[in-house]
């Protein structure tokens, strides 16, 4: 009986040993993987400022009323989808105020990235909204 056990339980051991050394190596991907992600953080941070900064100048640049016109749009464009999009710019092809949907616009980068502005703050809200459990 004794032996028994005492060769279930070497095996029980083995196992563990082989588990452990598993362990070990999958630690060492997942260290790499984080040096490698907080690596990509870093870099899409100095990236982000970056282009704040570029941003920010450009805005200075745009008048009021057109600054004004491109924020609201572009929260429409980011809540109704690229459809609504294609379907406001057909409708005011001639209209000045919307020029800057168009492609050869100035201000078509900026107002491109408020739309991806508003993307991502949706994005984050929905998902914070997903986490609340009432």
């Amino acid at each position: 009986m004794k032996m028994g056990i005492f060769t279930y339980s070497e095996e029980i051991s083995n196992e563990d040993e082989e588990e452990t050394n598993k362990n070990k190596k999958n630690n060492v991907i997942k260290n790499d993987d984080t040096k490698y992600i907080n690596k990509n953080k870093e870099e899409n941070n100095n990236i982000n400022k970056e282009e704040e900064e570029k941003y920010k100048e450009i805005e200075k640049a745009i008048p009021e009323n057109t600054k004004l016109i491109i924020e609201k749009m572009a929260d429409y464009i980011a809540r109704n989808g690229s459809e609504f999009e294609a379907l406001v710019r057909q409708k005011n092809i001639g209209d000045e105020r919307f020029s800057f949907m168009q492609p050869w616009n100035k201000f078509h980068s900026y107002y491109k990235y408020k739309i991806n502005k508003c993307l991502i703050k949706k994005t984050f809200l929905n998902k914070n909204n997903n986490n609340i459990f009432f």
